[in-house]
C-alpha cells in the first residue's frame, strides 16, 4: 500500500525504526490507547455517558474525554483506574506477565 509520496507502510515502519527511541515511544502510545479503549468499554458497558461517569468520579467531563482518547498532559493513575472500574460496577485487575 503506497501513500501519495510513494512510500509503502513497510518503508515508513523501517524508517521509524531507525529513529532512536521511536520503538519505545510507539509502544508507550499503544499502551495508552489500550487503556483508553478499556475505559470507554467499561463506561459504555455500564450504560454511562461521559458526563455521568465524570459526576461519579467528581471530575470534569473533559477529563473523561481525555482518558478515552489517550490524550492529555498526563495519563490515568492506578487509583483513577480503580475509581473508574468501581464507578462502572467493576473491579480493576492488574498483572505483569513475561513477554513471549
Amino acid at each position: 500500500m503506497k501513500d501519495r509520496k510513494g512510500l509503502t507502510l513497510e518503508q515508513v515502519k523501517r524508517d521509524l525504526d531507525k529513529i532512536p527511541g521511536m520503538a519505545a515511544s510507539i509502544e508507550e502510545e499503544r499502551a495508552n490507547l489500550r487503556v483508553a479503549q478499556m475505559i470507554k468499554e467499561a463506561r459504555t458497558s455500564a450504560n454511562l455517558t461521559q458526563a455521568a461517569l465524570a459526576a461519579k468520579l467528581d471530575v470534569e467531563q473533559s477529563r473523561i474525554s481525555q482518558l478515552e482518547s489517550g490524550k492529555g498532559s498526563y495519563g490515568p493513575s492506578v487509583v483513577l483506574l480503580d475509581r473508574v472500574a468501581k464507578a462502572c460496577g467493576g473491579l480493576l485487575h492488574l498483572s505483569f506477565e513475561k513477554r513471549r
